[in-house]
């Protein structure tokens, strides 16, 4: 086991293995099955190529888990979305065999960042935050409506400051209004919306 994420109710854990699974964990203390885990299985990729899943995170209203993979040589970037009521896997291109994850396989394509290695949910559920570290490095924002987990958009943020090696994190500020990251040995802040760069620590 490597990443995991606790749901905002405490109640549940997400768990990503290796071998690129997830696990859920049920964390109640009140539950009945306290410390039980069930595996839901391997998490679909859209490349045939090694893929690994490197972070994941619930939504507010703990009823998506959202997770980060590195797919290929090159590090291509995909965001796989887990429908925790329905346990399945929410599907991005429907007119395509099997279940397409956001990325380059998705109806629009979305160029996720390329070894994305953690994704962040505002505090509303109306959008996440990826971070990439390879090549330049990278940002993106994947705007998402609460009421309606099919729908969604995506937007890739231009640094005007190279994240080279350095975004392995990211941040959103408690009012979701600013981003942080890391590049060139500093911390960046930039604007939620339009991806512009506010400050320079």
């Amino acid at each position: 086991m490597e990443r995991w994420e606790l749901s905002p109710d405490g109640k549940r854990a997400a768990v990503l293995t290796l071998s690129r699974q997830l696990i859920i964990v049920d964390t109640d203390l009140a539950g009945t099955n306290y410390m039980g885990f069930a595996s839901v299985g391997m998490i679909p990729v859209n490349q045939a190529i090694f893929a690994l899943a490197t972070g994941c995170e619930f939504t507010p209203d703990g009823l998506q888990i959202l997770i980060t993979i590195q797919t290929g040589g090159g590090g291509v970037g995909e965001v796989a979305r887990f429908d925790v009521l329905l346990a399945q896997w929410i599907d991005h291109n429907p007119i395509q065999p099997g279940i397409q994850n956001i990325g380059s396989q998705s109806n629009p394509p979305a160029a996720v960042p390329a070894a994305p290695w953690e994704i962040e949910v505002a505090a509303t559920g109306t959008f996440a935050v990826v971070s990439g570290w390879a090549g330049a490095g990278s940002l993106a924002r994947i705007d998402l409506d609460p009421l309606n987990p099919f729908a969604w958009s995506f937007t890739r943020f231009t640094s005007p400051v190279s994240l080279a090696g350095e975004a392995w994190c990211s941040a959103i500020s408690s009012d979701d209004t600013m981003i942080a990251t890391c590049g060139s040995g500093q911390l960046l802040i930039f604007d939620a919306w339009f991806g512009t760069l506010l400050g320079q620590i």
